[in-house]
């Protein structure tokens, strides 16, 4: 094996591993990806596979799962799930060579003290944004400030974090019970799902506050916010069990459709290229495709207990979990549907993140008292990290200064 064909087997995704690449390709991969990020993945041996970014893991809110009544013609029962056993937590993994595993609670502005968590944090959602500072650049430096963004549904608030400094830079009131919340791709507005409101908040970055707050249509329990790679859609679930995804207009601030899906939609995630969104649906083990553009629903698989997903960073598979016993993990190929893989993991396993090099997966199990970590390169379980129980909602951060 020759020099080119090592480096790439450290810095491409597994599923890449199989392609013919000419010379050509190769170089447009390469130069497609940071090249710092690219040295430490090859510098790195211990580690390869990845790259420098930390995590982020809040602590959820409490699970709410529907069932089929024991009773003919009587409506679904929903079960609540155990609640968190901290009253409130927030922590970073970091992903760093010398330690690659390291758990530790995060200490904010005006705590008592040192790893003292922010007081009663109750999350469903977590976003982070990364915007060049102008001035920084006029001045001749690189600078990246990362923003955590973390929505607290015991105070019915957005967190504003500075990823560097791990303080808490301010606050924002939203509606009742916020869940999902993602940023635009410019970093200028986050847009919250207000579960018990029945709206979406949309918040400006810039300043802090809440522009506009809108109402969606019918019995809709907004749970989870993706937006499309352009910035113009948000799509939101909710969570109702007649089972409704809302698309929203990101400039215009308002409503443009709502296509029914399965019953208790839970998670959306788009495609990176924008064309595909798929959605999970707690009452009917199902996972809804859909086409983007048509705003259609393709076609339909099952999957029992489907709750999180998420795609890897080129498209190519799509990650799904199941609160089962025991939980599991399923990895499917986008372009055929088929299960190429599933892991054993935690227990009810909720929130996914894939790393930017697609080599490990990052599952929060919320009634177990670890998070897993799966190899994608060797397709194994292989490790995982202790953290209380009811931990939520997972974000990657990327490196700091």
């Amino acid at each position: 094996m020759n020099a080119t064909q090592n480096l790439l087997r450290k810095i491409l995704p597994a599923s890449f591993l199989g392609l013919s690449l000419s010379s050509c390709a190769v170089l447009a991969l390469l130069f497609a990806v940071s090249f710092s990020d690219v040295l430490l993945q090859v510098a790195c041996e211990e580690c390869f596979g990845i790259s420098p970014e930390g995590i982020f893991v809040v602590n959820g809110t409490e699970g709410r799962t529907v069932e089929d009544s024991v009773s003919p013609g009587l409506p679904p029962t929903v079960v609540v799930d155990q609640e968190p056993e901290r009253s409130s937590y927030l922590a970073e993994v970091g992903l760093t060579c010398n330690d690659l595993f390291s758990l530790s609670e995060l200490s904010f502005e005006g705590s008592p003290g040192a790893g003292q968590s922010l007081g009663n944090l109750r999350s469903g959602g977590v976003a982070v944004v990364t915007a060049e500072d102008p001035a920084a650049r006029l001045g001749g430096q690189a600078s990246a400030p990362v923003r955590v963004y973390v929505t607290n549904s015991a105070t019915d608030q957005v967190l504003a974090m500075d990823a560097s400094t791990r303080r808490v830079l301010g606050a924002v009131s939203v509606g009742s019970r916020p869940r999902g919340i993602a940023a635009t791709p410019n970093g200028e507005k986050l847009f919250v799902a207000n579960e018990d409101s029945g709206s979406v908040s949309v918040v400006e970055t810039a300043t802090l506050t809440e522009i506009v707050r809108i109402p969606l249509p019918g019995d809709a329990e907004p749970f989870d916010i993706a937006i499309t790679p352009d910035g113009q859609e948000a799509w939101v679930t909710g969570h109702e069990t007649s089972g409704f995804v809302h698309i929203l207009d990101t400039s215009l601030h308002a409503v443009m459709q709502s296509v029914r899906v399965g019953r208790s939609p839970v998670q959306v995630a788009l495609s990176p290229d924008g064309t595909l969104a798929y959605v999970t649906n707690e009452g009917d083990n199902r996972l809804s495709i859909l086409d983007v553009w048509t705003r259609t629903v393709l076609r339909s698989l099952t999957v029992p207990s489907a709750y999180g997903v998420a795609f890897d960073p080129v498209g190519a598979q799509v990650y799904v979990s199941s609160r089962t016993t025991p939980g599991r993990v399923r990895m499917f190929d986008v372009a055929s549907d088929a299960e190429l893989a599933a892991w054993d993991v935690g227990e009810k396993p909720e929130y996914l993140a894939v790393d930017g090099f697609a080599m490990r997966l990052f599952v929060s199990n919320r009634l177990s008292d670890f998070l897993s970590v799966v190899n994608l390169y060797s397709g194994e379980v292989e490790s995982t990290i202790p953290a209380p129980r009811g931990l939520g909602p997972v974000a990657l951060v990327p490196a700091t200064p």
